[in-house]
């Protein structure tokens, strides 16, 4: 009976390890290798350009911003680049599917949690006569993404106050199959 016992507690042991490494095989993306390419090409670019806004273009020097959250409006925005427009109600696209947002959330891991917001009235608050994202952390807004290319133009945004933030539009190239921020433009 021991031995019996012993060998289910080591079946189990296996079947356990081997589910769990199934769940460990991913993309580049942080995605699972059948996932749509079409979603796995946003999920890379997208990436790239929050990475870059957040880690590098955020304007605050060599420290960084100590962003505890990025807030992510939750649909492409098509002047995301444009500091005066780049947030209206109109210029909005479909919301982010689940499945974008997950991915997003698995490739920046290593960054600050995401938060989706519907609306940047969410997050923006009033703060001795500024507005600013709450919290002190940043609003990432971006564009939308041709549909077609190797290299493309996508509008973003990192916003923390009246006093603070970046609107540009990256040049994002396919290098070898992994999306990277080449420039700007405009």
């Amino acid at each position: 009976m021991k031995r019996a016992t012993g060998l289910l507690a080591v079946g189990t042991i296996v079947a356990g390890l081997l589910a769990g490494c199934a769940e460990e095989v991913r993309t580049r993306s942080g995605l699972r290798p059948d996932t749509d390419p079409f979603l796995e090409r946003q999920v890379s670019i997208y990436g790239a350009v929050i990475r870059q806004l957040v880690t590098k273009d955020h304007t605050f020097g060599e420290e960084g911003p100590g962003i505890e959250v990025i807030y992510v409006l939750e649909r492409p925005m098509d002047r995301a680049g444009s500091p005066d427009s780049g947030t209206a109600e109109e210029d909005g696209g479909e919301p982010f599917s689940e499945e974008l947002r997950a991915g997003l959330r698995s490739i920046l891991s290593d960054l600050p949690p995401i938060e989706f917001v519907s609306d940047r009235q969410e997050v923006v608050v009033e703060k001795d006569g500024f507005p600013m994202v709450k919290g002190g952390n940043g609003l990432v807004t971006l564009g939308p993404i041709p549909v077609e290319g190797d290299r493309l133009e996508v509008p973003a945004s990192l916003y923390f106050t009246g006093l603070a933030g970046i609107w540009l539009t990256y040049v994002v190239e396919n290098a070898g199959g992994e999306w990277q921020i080449t420039g700007t433009t405009g």
